[in-house]
């Protein structure tokens, strides 16, 4: 895994010179957001969709830690899924399939089809659970990569119907775990 991991990270900085792919710019600060990205996961969970993708720096390091699961990676911008495709098969890391295009337009034909979506860096809370929801498989969850400061919101959660909330500390992050 570690010499995938390295291959991915030295690819996502190269291509971030051509492209936006996520707001990092150095070494060391996207190793730390990667890190604290890396979480085992049952294996209850099979299906994971990465929403709002970019790099993928949060599904990419949990398909390294989680082999059984079978994760797709979702995004509105075209140049940012093709290069992230493109990185995927250098590192030969498998996946299921690559999404193209706005969320909204999206679940018409994709609803209801992931265990877990998991999602750093998209928007607001809100947002993203309007957007992710309609992916969710009946029980599924979402997790949210937020900031250190992030304050909890269950007035909110309760609209989107979130059954069980928590916060998982990490070392650069917050990790708000939402089960549906």
């Amino acid at each position: 895994m570690d010499e995938k991991l390295e291959k991915y990270i030295s690819l996502l900085l190269k291509y971030k010179k051509k492209i936006n792919l996520m707001g990092i710019d150095s070494y060391d600060e996207l190793k730390k957001i990667i890190d604290d990205s890396f979480i085992l996961l049952p294996k209850t969970i099979s299906s994971v969709l990465d929403l709002g993708a970019g790099g993928g720096v949060v599904g990419v390091p949990l398909k390294l830690l989680n082999s059984h699961i079978s994760i797709s990676f979702m995004d509105k911008a075209r140049k940012k899924m093709h290069i992230l495709e493109h990185i995927l098969l250098q590192i030969k890391v498998d996946f299921a399939d690559i999404y193209i295009g706005d969320a909204e337009k999206l679940k018409e034909n994709v609803c209801k089809k992931f265990d877990l979506i998991v999602s750093r860096g998209m928007g607001e809370t809100a947002f993203v659970l309007r957007m992710g929801v309609p992916f969710l498989n009946d029980g599924g969850k979402i997790f949210l990569w937020k900031s250190k400061n992030y304050e909890i919101e269950p007035n909110l959660y309760n609209d989107y119907g979130v059954k069980k909330y928590s916060i998982d500390e990490k070392s650069y992050c917050k990790i708000l775990k939402l089960e549906f």
